[in-house]
């Protein structure tokens, strides 16, 4: 039974290092990247590798990525530096509607929607 634990235990810690080695590489793959890719860099094949990342994560690694994406989309925005078709840009979209699309799925609001509730909030705070 011992053993068995002490398989499972590595199992579990050799699981959680693919995911993490995993998602290091989406982070620096904000543009884009294959299934093929990821599966290589962290050396094991897609459909383990699809299977063990769902069930650490909750999502696919193209859901994950794209939830991703959308979330630094709304710290660039937060950070006001760029307008929404830069953002997009930066981020590897091929056209800002595409982009809108795609935030308002993730968040329910369009990015400028998102960024006149961030700027209320502020007002808000500073009032």
């Amino acid at each position: 039974k011992g053993k068995a634990l002490g398989k499972l235990a590595t199992k579990e810690t050799r699981d959680e290092a693919l995911v993490r080695e995993a998602i290091t590489y989406l982070e620096a793959h904000p543009k884009d990247f294959t299934l093929d890719e990821l599966a290589e860099h962290v050396r094991i094949a897609k459909a383990p590798l699809k299977r063990i990342f769902k069930e650490r994560t909750g999502l696919a690694p193209r859901q994950y990525w794209l939830h991703m994406r959308i979330e630094r989309a709304k710290l660039m925005i937060r950070k006001d530096d760029l307008n929404i078709s830069e953002i997009a840009e930066s981020l590897g979209y091929s056209s800002v509607h595409y982009f809108s699309r795609q935030f308002k799925k993730e968040t329910d609001m369009s990015p400028s929607e998102y960024a006149k509730s961030i700027a209320a909030r502020w007002q808000v705070q500073d009032s």
